[in-house]
């Protein structure tokens, strides 16, 4: 507390010691085996309950090291009784030596981080010149096993492919790697998550100059009509798994003709998505209407890793698509997980499918009686 006065006040403020039962000690050294100074650390929580990047702040410690301090909230779930599945991962990133990411065992305390030589990729798009996509591609690096959890690319992992259909990414950090080519859409760029991908290569990364070669591919306009919907009203057209917890969708407002045009478009499958209802189409393909699939799935969500779904048996992203041997037909439903306490006692066997394959989970209503404790949710799905 300080008395303001009309004199000059002057008060001291003392910080308490640093609670290392709250940190993670890092070491971070060079490729020659010294410290690393100036790096920006980030951590998250990758567990299947996990709510992505955990609060922290970083301190200075002996050595050259630094101190991770966790917040309240955070170090009572990384120094938990580890739960089934429990990841975390520490992500660092040098102006000079670029990103590194490692693994944590939940409470692990001491970490070290070794910083290699880095390598260098020089991509070249073939077919750039003549292709109409001048000016609007970015390649970019995305490290095997990487999740990038809602977190932007940066730095040297990405970059705008110059005037000779060229771009060169530096300071990779070597190891298995997917290139990836991006074309612009409307006015959110090339840097838009939902741009185009056009191509897409594995490479191994080594110390020093690495190269790869990548491809326009031939592409396609998809225009899709909905009778009833009105101007300006959004379609989207998933990208990647459409049964994926978050899908990457890519918008497209309805024309006063009723029809929805997406361009620039890969061949293949995709799913068109229209408030809650979906359809499937092909690409290329002529002007398409749009006629609704029905769901004829239920996608787990696990929100609570000690509710009831988890101890079931039920993991995140499950596909739930039968009940007692019976697979579902119609709009499906679970009766058993209604507000059981006004249900006779009854018991379940679902037919679930998880990672593609089919396993059998047993319940009986009086395992799922306290609503609040359920500990997920269901939503259709579409196999």
């Amino acid at each position: 507390m300080v008395e303001v006065t009309d004199q000059f006040v002057q008060a001291d403020l003392i910080l308490p010691p640093v609670d290392r039962s709250t940190c993670i000690r890092v070491l971070v050294q060079g490729d020659t085996g010294a410290p690393v100074g100036d790096v920006d650390f980030s951590l998250l929580n990758l567990s299947p309950t996990g709510g992505g990047s955990m609060r922290t702040d970083v301190l200075p410690d002996t050595d050259g090291a630094y101190l991770v301090q966790l917040g309240a909230a955070e170090a009572a779930v990384y120094w938990a009784t580890p739960q089934k599945g429990a990841k975390f991962e520490l992500r660092t990133r040098h102006a000079q030596l670029g990103p590194k990411s490692v693994e944590l065992k939940p409470g692990q305390s001491e970490v070290l981080i070794s910083y290699v030589p880095p390598g260098t990729l020089l991509a070249t798009v073939s077919g750039y010149h003549g292709s109409g996509h001048e000016g609007k591609l970015i390649v970019y690096a995305e490290k095997e096993g990487y999740e990038n959890h809602g977190t932007s690319f940066s730095g040297p992992l990405e970059g705008k492919v110059g005037t000779d259909g060229t771009q060169l990414l530096e300071r990779l950090e070597p190891g298995p790697y997917e290139i990836v080519l991006r074309s612009q859409v409307g006015d959110r760029g090339p840097y838009a998550r939902n741009a185009n991908e056009l191509d897409r290569v594995k490479a191994q990364i080594h110390p020093g100059e690495n190269r790869i070669q990548l491809a326009i591919p031939e592409l396609f306009t998809l225009r899709v009509h909905q009778a009833d919907g009105q101007v300006g009203t959004p379609l989207y057209l998933i990208l990647g798994d459409p049964n994926s917890l978050r899908p990457e969708m890519k918008p497209a407002a309805l024309d006063g003709n009723g029809y929805a045009t997406w361009q620039d478009l890969r061949a293949g499958t995709y799913r068109i998505r229209a408030g809650s209802e979906q359809m499937d189409v092909d690409v290329p393909s002529p002007d398409i209407e749009f006629q609704a699939i029905t769901p004829d799935a239920l996608r787990v969500v696990i929100s609570d890793a000690n509710g009831d779904l988890a101890k079931l048996g039920f993991q995140a992203g499950d596909l739930i698509i039968g009940e007692n041997g019976e697979e579902f037909t119609g709009k499906p439903s679970l009766g058993l997980f209604a507000n059981s306490a006004s249900q006779e006692k009854k018991q379940s066997t679902f037919i679930v499918l998880r990672q593609g394959v089919r396993i059998e989970i047993t319940a009986k209503a009086e395992d799922v009686e306290n609503w609040t404790q359920l500990g997920g949710r269901f939503i259709p799905a579409y196999r």
